[in-house]
């Protein structure tokens, strides 16, 4: 009788080990993961893929086999993700794992007093361990709003700004504080208004204090815009072009919050930060406005200082503005307003803090003729913006 009540025992315990090994690989993983979910949200993937379990275990391992195992006796205990994911994810399978072996620790009645402290250590630093995976997957589907991906769970714990946007909570984070704030996770909100050309809204991407500083650096300095010429490569005055601006120096480049932005822009883009020219802040007035043209350069002066333009973000830092849209004439199918009036195309309208992606060049990595646009006329206040401008190469 006494050896009937302890080779179940033993296969507890066993299981209860495994079961802690597969709930310490989710949570490594899922640690270790966490950058790729920006990478993968900003390159327009779903990071629902983190989620899923995308390589087969081989079966002729045993200690992955038996971990695979376990993973699909628990999953009846498991939780959907969401209403548009079918699949099981891994993290919803960490209540079935914690429910045996909270189940084997209640059976422990007939053990020796080694194998009760065993099993206690292992609920305990399971249990733990899902406390904390439960915390960064909290984290992580509120990284995944600010992508614009919604949830109906964990409605209740969500601190909703007065701008509707997401505040990233205080203490649950992957990341160090301030990384979260130099890149706004779980303020900026990416909307893709056009494929071709490819065009993105990046909601609250500046703050209202870095707004404010880039105009109070170049408020002062500000001076007729001008354009490139074709055949020099040099800046000209044109009546293309009727705004007022300036550009940071490499001194300014160097300011916190400056180098914050131009990291912000560098992740969200996709592009180095050395490929990035110096900051350009514009002032439009009333009647004032920039033609269609494109940004990549046609002449070859430009081109050896860089290689071609690549894409484009567009601040802006100012509100209260009548016209002034950005306008891509050959995005879209319908109509839009552009200075007052209707016209065939796109257009983004200016709100303080948002910002504008758009790419020069193709997935090809030729130039994109769609990617052309304008600066609509000024009806009425004044229109702020902040331009940055992506090569392909180091710029000098």
């Amino acid at each position: 009788m006494g050896n009937q009540g302890k080779n179940p025992n033993y296969l507890l315990l066993i299981i209860s080990m495994f079961a802690t090994y597969h709930v310490a690989c989710d949570v490594v993983e899922l640690r270790n993961s966490g950058v790729n979910i920006i990478k993968r949200a900003i390159r327009g993937l779903t990071s629902s893929r983190f989620y899923k379990e995308e390589k087969p275990v081989p079966p002729w391992k045993f200690a992955g086999f038996c971990r695979s195992g376990v993973a699909r006796i628990s999953t009846f205990c498991s939780f959907p993700r969401s209403p548009r994911t079918n699949h099981t994810n891994r993290i919803g399978s960490l209540p079935g794992l914690a429910l045996s072996c909270l189940g084997s620790l209640c059976c422990t009645g007939n053990m020796a007093p080694a194998m009760k402290i065993v099993f206690g250590l292992l609920t305990f630093v399971t249990v733990g361990m899902i406390i904390g995976a439960f915390l960064q997957l909290a984290f992580i589907r509120r990284l995944e709003d600010s992508y614009g991906t919604k949830f109906p769970s964990f409605k209740g714990s969500r601190k909703i700004q007065q701008d509707g946007y997401l505040k990233l909570p205080g203490g649950i984070s992957l990341w160090n504080d301030k990384e979260a704030e130099t890149l706004r996770l779980g303020y900026v909100k990416p909307e893709i208004i056009s494929w071709s050309p490819r065009i993105i809204v990046l909601h609250n991407f500046l703050s209202m204090e870095e707004c404010d500083y880039l105009r109070g650096i170049a408020r002062p300095r500000l001076q007729v815009s001008t354009v490139v010429d074709a055949k020099t490569g040099k800046g000209i005055r044109s009546e293309v072009r009727t705004s007022s601006g300036m550009f940071l120096n490499h001194a300014e480049r160097r300011y916190p919050m400056v180098q914050a932005i131009e990291k912000r822009i560098s992740v969200y883009a996709q592009v180095p930060i050395e490929n990035g020219e110096l900051i350009q802040v514009l002032r439009y007035e009333k009647n004032q406005y920039y033609k269609p043209h494109h940004d990549y350069f046609s002449d070859t002066f430009n081109l050896q200082r860089g290689g071609q333009r690549v894409a484009t973000m567009l601040m802006y830092l100012s509100d209260n503005v009548e016209g002034g849209e950005t306008f891509f004439p050959m995005a879209g199918t319908g109509e839009c307003s552009c200075g007052g009036k209707m016209v065939k195309g796109l257009s983004v309208k200016p709100l303080k803090g948002d910002a504008v992606l758009f790419w020069s060049m193709g997935l090809d990595g030729q130039s994109d003729p769609k990617s052309i646009h304008g600066g609509c006329e000024v009806l009425a206040g004044e229109k702020w913006s902040a331009t940055k401008w992506m090569r392909q190469k180091v710029t000098s």
